[in-house]
């Protein structure tokens, strides 16, 4: 009888073990990030940012494979040190019609997060967020063929997806001016849905939104500024892949041992 309970325990440890060699293998690994600062604090870029235009700068590597790529319409988008979230800098969007955009290792199966916070200095028309796959390596206003966005409306976010644009999704007064927000996009590669969070919360029916256009990769995001004054900072992508053969066996040991454990 000993016997038997010393070999449940020891079974039963050895599934706490799998169980989290199975947990290590599914969590959130980063893909690439960018905080717009120079080399002096905060998160880092391929190569440090200075103060001025945005166009060109941030390097490749480190999950980057472009620059920072700007179309600047009727406005600006540059780097400044007064407003910022995190590290010595950020960026500020001036104007209408100016579009931003940066292409990331591309990520084809599994879950992906893309976060950024966001600063409004000054409501007045929207401002457009969107995560996808890249057409061109010219961008004239932007062109990405879209998994869905995320438009910051004055003072409520609306969402694009399958079904179009819902408007509203969080009410007026959620976004707050000269206030950090951070948005975050998780978009599911393998069920072609998407999921958004303001400051870390869904909203209030948690809804999931269908892609706009199945079986794309996810290989850039883009900003379409519009409020007159926008800052933007932190920006991460981040990935949970699919499991391994490796981890389902994990797994499938882990049940085997646990119903072992109780039949004891």
């Amino acid at each position: 009888m000993k016997n038997k309970f010393f070999l449940t325990a020891i079974g039963c440890m050895l599934a706490i073990g799998l169980l989290a060699v199975c947990s290590a293998n599914a969590e959130m690994m980063l893909v690439a990030e960018s905080g717009f600062n120079s080399s002096a604090s905060g998160i880092q870029d391929p190569t440090p940012l200075t103060t001025g235009a945005l166009d060109g700068q941030g390097g490749t590597g480190l999950g980057w494979e472009t620059p920072w790529d700007v179309y600047t319409g009727a406005g600006s988008v540059t780097v400044q040190t007064a407003t910022k979230k995190e590290g010595d800098q950020a960026v500020k969007n001036v104007g209408a019609g100016c579009s931003y955009a940066r292409e990331f290792t591309q990520q084809t199966s599994g879950l992906v997060l893309i976060e950024y916070a966001v600063n409004v200095g000054d409501f007045g028309m929207e401002t457009s967020f969107y995560c996808g796959q890249r057409l061109s390596t010219t961008w004239g206003g932007g062109s990405v063929s879209s998994l869905g966005a995320v438009q910051v409306d004055n003072s409520s976010i609306d969402v694009q997806s399958g079904a179009g644009w819902t408007t509203n999704v969080w009410g007026s007064g959620t976004i707050k001016a000269n206030t950090w927000h951070t948005i975050g996009q998780l978009y599911d590669l393998d069920n072609d849905t998407f999921t958004v969070f303001l400051d870390g919360q869904p909203d209030a029916n948690e809804t999931t939104f269908n892609a706009i256009t199945t079986g794309l990769n996810l290989d850039c995001t883009l900003w379409y500024g519009g409020i007159d004054v926008l800052y933007i900072d932190e920006v991460t992508i981040s990935a949970i892949p699919e499991p391994s053969m490796f981890v389902l066996l994990c797994l499938g040991m882990v049940g085997v041992m646990v119903g072992r454990c109780r039949r004891r």
